[in-house]
C-alpha cells in the first residue's frame, strides 16, 4: 500500500543520511514527501519536512533546513502534534549552533524542554 511505501522509503533516506550519502537521502525524502502530499497524510508529512531540515543541516544547506523546519512546525501546530514540534525544537536548537546563532539555539533549547517536560508530565499523570 501507499501509505506503507511512504514509510519504507523515509527510513531508507534515514539509512543513506546516516551513512553520508546524503543525495541518495534527498531524493529518497522527496519521494516519501510526493506520496504522503498524494495521500494528504498530514503527519508523514510533517515528518518528511522535519527528515528534509534535518538532512539539510547535514549537508550545511541551513537556508533548505530552516525552510523545511517552518513548513514542518506550521504543519505540527496545525495538527496538534507536541511529539513532531519537540523533535523541530531539537532541529532548530541543531541548526543555530551550526551556525554560531547561539541566542536562537538557547531559545529552541529551553523551547524543546519546555515541551518535552510537560508532555512527560502529561503522560506522567494521565496513565494512572
Amino acid at each position: 500500500d501507499k501509505n506503507g511505501e511512504a514509510g519504507t522509503l523515509y527510513n531508507l533516506a534515514l539509512v543513506f543520511e546516516k551513512k553520508g550519502e546524503y543525495e541518495n537521502s534527498l531524493a529518497y525524502h522527496q519521494k516519501s514527501l510526493a506520496i504522503e502530499k498524494e495521500l494528504n497524510h498530514s503527519i508523514g508529512i510533517c515528518y518528511s519536512y522535519v527528515g528534509l531540515g534535518q538532512l539539510f543541516i547535514q549537508m550545511k544547506k541551513f537556508n533548505q533546513a530552516s525552510y523545511y523546519l517552518n513548513l514542518g512546525e506550521t504543519y505540527a501546530k496545525k495538527i496538534g502534534s507536541g511529539k513532531i514540534l519537540i523533535d523541530i525544537y531539537k532541529s532548530k536548537q541543531d541548526l543555530f549552533s551550526n551556525q554560531s546563532k547561539y541566542k536562537d539555539a538557547v531559545f529552541y533549547a529551553n523551547l524543546y524542554n519546555e515541551l518535552k517536560d510537560s508532555l512527560f508530565n502529561c503522560l506522567l499523570y494521565t496513565s494512572d
